[in-house]
């Protein structure tokens, strides 16, 4: 069984700008220097944590293990990605946003089953 365990202040960061993102608060606009919005830049950095966590919470030499790195691989490369397909940082796209959205909703799925499947099988692991 494992023992890692993932630090408190990275689950409230994440509680924090998922509670943040769902009710639309005011920070989330503020624009930093360089013309990146801070909510934009949070949420990336979000990602990125909750990829991070689910592949601490792994075990070594498993398939959750390789797909939790393939996970923090598309949470890395959701910013620079979204970019691309916006042409500006700000992510204002001036046409079709369907397929970064759902690029968008392909990673979001990808960290919430895998974190499904994280939870269960703690779960299972505490019962034996």
């Amino acid at each position: 069984m494992s023992t890692k365990k993932v630090h408190p202040l990275v689950w409230g960061y994440i509680l924090f700008c998922l509670v943040s993102l769902a009710l639309g608060l005011g920070w989330l606009v503020i624009i930093l220097p360089g013309g990146f919005p801070l909510g934009t830049v949070a949420t990336w950095l979000m990602l990125i944590a909750l990829a991070r966590a689910l592949l601490r919470l792994a075990p070594r030499m498993t398939r959750r293990r390789q797909l939790a790195w393939l996970g923090l691989m598309l949470a890395v490369a959701w910013y620079p990605f979204s970019i691309y397909m916006a042409g500006n940082v700000t992510l204002t796209f001036h046409g079709d946003s369907g397929p970064w959205v759902i690029w968008t909703a392909v990673i979001a799925c990808w960290l919430l089953i895998l974190g499904g499947w994280t939870a269960v099988s703690a779960m299972q692991q505490k019962r034996m």
